[in-house]
């Protein structure tokens, strides 16, 4: 049901697979028919991957409602705002060696990345 300014981009351009564009893509997926009516945000890699063919593409399938942030870095004030029932971090081994900050804002860093691009 939502895309960011960073996804959009990358499906306009086609550059969903460009490296550089893949933290900050989030999208929302709703699920009207759901028995399940929780909401869950997850933030991830390409493990998770915005687009419907990984972790939330499944988790879509199960929930009322799921969030997807490309991040390894927890959005706290993202999370108070969509008020989820479950939160998910997701990261691959070899992102390991990056500490997540306690301070990621999503909008934040989507603005300053698509006025890099523009």
């Amino acid at each position: 049901t939502y895309a960011n300014e960073i996804v959009r981009y990358k499906e306009k351009n086609g550059l969903e697979n460009e490296p550089g564009l893949h933290v900050g893509s989030s999208v929302i997926y709703r699920n009207e028919v759901s028995e399940n009516c929780q909401t869950v945000v997850i933030f991830g890699d390409s493990f998770s991957e915005y687009r419907a063919a990984l972790l939330t593409g499944m988790m879509a399938e199960t929930f009322r409602e799921v969030h997807f942030l490309w991040s390894t870095s927890l959005d706290f004030d993202y999370i108070e705002q969509a008020g989820p029932d479950i939160v998910i971090t997701e990261i691959a081994e070899r992102f390991m060696p990056k500490v997540p900050v306690d301070n990621f804002n999503l909008k934040k860093y989507v603005h300053r990345k698509m006025f890099s691009l523009v």
